[in-house]
């Protein structure tokens, strides 16, 4: 027996579909077996540290060498709002 073509096209376009949601649940469960196995939980403080460093005027790319720095000129004005609001870090 021979079955439908819009019918296998329908089961075809279903399938297609759902591949998105396939993709994302692979990649979230990808990022938090990598999260729980390689990430480090302990480095987060060097993060506020460099904005504090920048908001109490250092200077980007001379007061600091690390990569990591380059995000920070760009929080300061964030930081800035939260220290104003809750008196400090």
């Amino acid at each position: 027996m021979q079955r439908n073509s819009t019918a296998v096209g329908q089961e075809r376009d279903k399938v297609y579909s759902l591949l998105p949601y396939f993709f994302i649940l692979v990649s979230f469960l990808a990022l938090a077996f990598n999260a729980r196995y390689a990430g480090t939980w302990h480095d987060e403080n060097m993060f506020l540290a460099v904005i504090d460093k920048f908001y109490r005027g250092g200077t980007p790319f001379v007061d600091e060498w690390g990569i990591m720095q380059s995000f920070a000129p760009f929080l300061v004005p964030l930081y800035s709002l939260y220290i104003s609001a809750a008196g400090s870090a």
